[in-house]
């Protein structure tokens, strides 16, 4: 009897929450309709100009990789009797190279990152599948399956994968973003208005 009760309080309690998230959003819903739409559109845009949208998010990643090498060899040299200081300051070094040789050449570094990319998605892929087995988990095969055709495609076009894939992906990303935030403007309005169901 206990463990009835106690379902029924947590299912209660679950739809409180849900309530509540969608309360929150139906007082805000133009603005979440609004970034959504915003992020379905530089979605499509990035989709649509891959190339431009890749050298923009590579040119991101080593200036972000910069800054953060800089940080860690100030953070290193403020702690000069640190027994770690050396390689605190050598991984700073490292993040302020790899950044340069970035910003320097960013269509290297999109082909660069766009290899890692394809063995991240083989390695999660395998990953996936094997503990899919383990599991005897069909959509986590599935999902498995699916990063490591990913990983193969990207890996078999490149080096010429390297100039519009990170773009395709980036721009997949902000569609399904922006989608996600429509959506849940438009069930936070149904919920909120009984008579549109």
């Amino acid at each position: 009897m206990n463990t009835f009760h106690d379902r029924e309080s947590d299912s209660a309690r679950e739809q409180q929450q849900y309530s509540t998230v969608y309360v929150d959003v139906s007082e805000h819903r133009t603005w979440f309709a609004v970034l959504g739409g915003l992020l379905l559109l530089l979605g499509i845009v990035a989709i649509a100009a891959a190339f431009a949208a890749t050298l923009a998010t590579v040119l991101l990643f080593g200036i972000l990789l910069l800054i953060g090498g800089a940080a860690q060899l100030v953070h290193a040299f403020s702690f000069r009797r640190w027994k770690g200081v050396f390689l605190h300051a050598l991984g700073g070094l490292l993040y302020a190279a790899v950044g340069i040789l970035i910003l320097v050449d960013p269509v290297s570094g999109a082909i660069g990152l766009t290899f890692l990319l394809a063995i991240f998605f083989l390695a999660a892929g395998f990953l996936k599948v094997f503990l899919a087995l383990q599991a005897q988990s069909g959509w986590f095969g599935l999902s498995g399956g699916l990063d490591l055709l990913l990983g193969l495609l990207v890996l078999l076009g490149w080096p010429q994968t390297g100039g519009w894939v990170i773009g395709l992906f980036v721009g997949i990303e902000l569609m399904f973003a922006g989608l996600s935030l429509l959506l849940l403007a438009l069930a936070s309005r149904q919920r909120s208005e009984p008579g549109l169901t």
